[in-house]
């Protein structure tokens, strides 16, 4: 055995953890072109200034959200809050600010806000499922490159120990 006995099987290790890993990418920007967007309304929360409220889902599409006062159904002003959806995730929230002037009146009550999500449909769910079943899989990636490389130092050892050269 010697060292330019590897390259086909390097070469064709590297070649198939690039595929699973182009073809993870490609499943997961499909799951998301194909969620349905879906107005969510959450009831009820109380806006105190400077308190972070978490909304109900995630995958959410959008920036912006309508608000208005829970017991008299009157609009609130969008811009007395503070839309955190940067992480798009269950979790991304809503926030009372004290400016601009006005936003002081909002503290202490009790708020819907309206908001669009990507809501998942079959379609999402079997491509999760299949990424979560892949990405499994390249977890042992770490754990073959290693014997491979063990494989390769004993052969040396093993050569040099055994007179031939």
């Amino acid at each position: 055995m010697k060292l330019q006995d590897m390259y086909p099987a390097v070469l064709t290790f590297m070649l198939i953890a690039i595929l699973i890993g182009v073809g993870l990418t490609v499943l997961g920007n499909t799951s998301d072109a194909v969620r349905k967007t879906t107005t969510q309304t959450d009831d009820n929360f109380t806006a105190i200034n400077g308190t972070c409220v978490s909304l109900t889902y995630d995958y959410i599409s959008s920036s912006t959200a309508s608000f208005e006062n829970h017991t008299t159904g009157n609009d609130l002003p969008a811009s007395c809050f503070v839309w955190d959806n940067t992480a798009f995730q269950k979790g991304s929230c809503v926030t009372l600010q004290d400016t601009p002037s006005g936003c002081w009146a909002v503290n202490g009550t009790s708020v819907n806000t309206t908001y669009s999500y990507g809501a998942s449909t079959e379609a999402v769910t079997s491509i999760t499922n299949g990424v979560t079943a892949i990405g499994g899989f390249t977890t042992w990636f770490a754990v073959i490159v290693v014997i491979l490389v063990a494989a390769l130092i004993i052969g040396i050892v093993m050569r040099s120990f055994s007179g031939r050269g």
